[in-house]
């Protein structure tokens, strides 16, 4: 790159070289760094679109929200009551995954 600079630095006007510059840096600046440390989640909320949103009865879908605290790589997958979930991003670090209950799902806050 030096080389490329001296040789086209007596033709070109300063302000060229400059946007060379950035142009040839811009996408290293874009590189992430691996810290190693897993993300956490800072926001989760757990609802279903039943009457009660506090608890699922078969074939309502149970809902959970979450927002993790750090750009995840790619989309997360998650299961809810052992069922594959289907994970909608919302943007930024926010998620969105659903999946439906089932008769066969255990009584409870979050079963049928």
């Amino acid at each position: 790159m030096k080389k490329i600079i001296k040789k086209c630095s007596g033709n070109l006007p300063k302000i060229l070289i400059i946007l060379l510059l950035v142009a040839f840096l811009s996408p290293l600046s874009a590189l992430a760094v691996a810290d190693n440390v897993a993300p956490a989640l800072i926001s989760v909320i757990i609802g279903s679109t039943g009457v009660n949103p506090n608890i699922a009865y078969n074939g309502d879908n149970i809902e959970v929200d979450f927002t993790a605290n750090e750009p995840l790589s790619g989309t997360p997958s998650a299961t809810i009551l052992g069922h594959p979930a289907t994970v909608i991003s919302l943007g930024g670090n926010s998620y969105y995954a659903y999946s439906t209950a089932t008769a066969t799902d255990p009584l409870g806050r979050s079963g049928r």
